[in-house]
């Protein structure tokens, strides 16, 4: 298991880095234990990883939530696991679980059932990101 927002610091030796992932792993931006990538980035990223994580990925961090999916689609892990609060580029407001809390915690919800219709846009660039990454499923004949 290789979480990209433990990847920043530590140097180029770091596990999580995608350079050093393995095909026998499973990668995330986060976990349902973590903050969202964009409320990670926003509050707790040092600045130090900021700037390794913009050098790396070559990014502004404008869109940090895609960034990541984008990274951990890219990676040579056998399966890429994103959360939908980073699909949806949602900050802390709609983090799963804090470890240790015992209250509020498990709370977020995707929405109504229009979510959908309006994730349409996300589904297409996934589906891009699926294709140009190899992990569309091939199905026979």
């Amino acid at each position: 298991m290789v979480v990209l927002q433990f990847a920043w610091g530590g140097g180029p030796g770091n596990v999580h880095l995608p350079h050093n992932h393995y095909a026998n792993c499973f990668v995330y931006p986060g976990t349902h234990d973590n903050e969202t990538s964009v409320g990670w980035f926003k509050d707790s990223a040092s600045k130090e990883d900021k700037e390794y994580l913009c050098q790396y990925l070559q990014t502004t961090g404008d869109d940090i939530a895609w960034d990541l999916l984008r990274a951990c689609m890219n990676s040579v892990a056998a399966t890429c696991i994103v959360m939908m609060q980073d699909v949806m580029r949602l900050d802390n407001t709609a983090r799963m679980n804090t470890p240790g809390r015992a209250e509020n915690n498990w709370m977020w919800r995707m929405g109504d059932s229009g979510v959908w219709a309006k994730l349409q846009k996300e589904a297409e660039d996934m589906k891009k990101i699926a294709e140009m990454s190899n992990r569309l499923h091939k199905q026979q004949g």
